[in-house]
């Protein structure tokens, strides 16, 4: 017996130590890519760091699925509360949200749901799955529409959803977190379906950049000049088809560790004039372009 748990705590061990090894292996070759793309050595020193960690978090919490993620309650209660969807990237699951949706509850947000699909499908595909989920939720809380906070591919699946499958009618807001919505390098590396989208100039994402943005939909990109994974960072930016968010010091993943982007998060999502303008047009005079927002700290965390 003695033995066989020493075997147990070796092969344990072994493991711990493969799974560091690979995620530095891993971010370190990202960021190399990154320099190359940009040589901006100082920003991705100041975030590489934070991403290892960000990166090592979401491959121990991976396989906890099973057990969590599905729902996040408010920690108070309000009556124009939405339900918000979370979606997350390429690779991962719910529990990518696991502590950016508690970080929200406790903003007074939600309920957050969380959903998983098989991201090596193509977006077209894990978007009409969407659209039951989300009838489903609609149907489940009582309401008829949701919010969308979407991480990566995931923000692909929910504008493909909002835009071209008719899901415009179930959604106020939907908020990208480091979604390649130009596209990403990165996608000539990964594999299955949703790679071929992820490429910049795919068909999928010509098909979302020339189609008609859907009415009443409100679309912020949240996004990080320091992002491994979207590269360039600057794919991330929706260049005028909705609100921007732009954090100069924080990793793929780091983004939904970040108190800040929690911040801008929540912000978006319990503005009232966001909500009145996802009900619908505004009138003549409050069509002018919003103030720009004041710039978000980039102070370490």
């Amino acid at each position: 017996m003695l033995e066989a748990l020493r075997l147990l705590g070796n092969a344990l061990a072994a493991l711990g130590v493969g799974v560091v090894v690979g995620v530095a292996v891993f971010v370190i070759a990202t960021y190399a890519h990154l320099y190359a793309a940009t040589g901006e050595l100082r920003r991705i020193l100041r975030a590489l760091p934070r991403e290892f960690l960000a990166e090592l978090c979401s491959v121990v919490l991976w396989p906890w699925f099973v057990l969590a993620g599905g729902r996040y309650e408010p920690s108070c209660s309000r009556p124009d509360c939405r339900p918000i969807v979370l979606l997350h990237g390429y690779g991962m699951n719910r529990m990518s949200f696991f502590w950016l949706g508690r970080a929200l509850a406790r903003r007074g947000l939600g309920p957050l749901i969380g959903t998983s699909y098989v991201s090596l499908r193509s977006v077209r595909s894990s978007a009409q799955r969407l659209a039951g989920f989300i009838e489903r939720t609609c149907a489940a809380e009582g309401v008829p529409k949701v919010d969308l906070v979407c991480h990566s591919l995931g923000g692909l699946l929910a504008r493909y959803y909002a835009e071209r499958l008719g899901g415009a009618r179930h959604i106020h807001h939907i908020v990208t977190i480091g979604t390649p919505h130009q596209g990403t390098v990165a996608g000539h590396a990964a594999l299955g379906r949703s790679a071929l989208d992820l490429r910049p100039r795919s068909q999928l994402l010509d098909e979302l950049a020339t189609g008609p943005r859907p009415e009443g939909v409100v679309l912020t990109s949240i996004y990080s000049r320091a992002d491994n994974i979207v590269v360039p960072p600057g794919n991330a930016r929706l260049h005028g088809a909705g609100d921007e968010v732009e954090f100069g010091d924080l990793g793929h993943m780091a983004l939904l560790l970040s108190p800040r982007v929690a911040d801008a998060v929540a912000a978006r999502l319990s503005d009232s004039t966001v909500v009145e303008r996802a009900r619908g047009p505004a009138p003549a005079a409050e069509t002018a372009p919003a103030e720009p927002a004041p710039a978000v700290s980039t102070r370490t965390l």
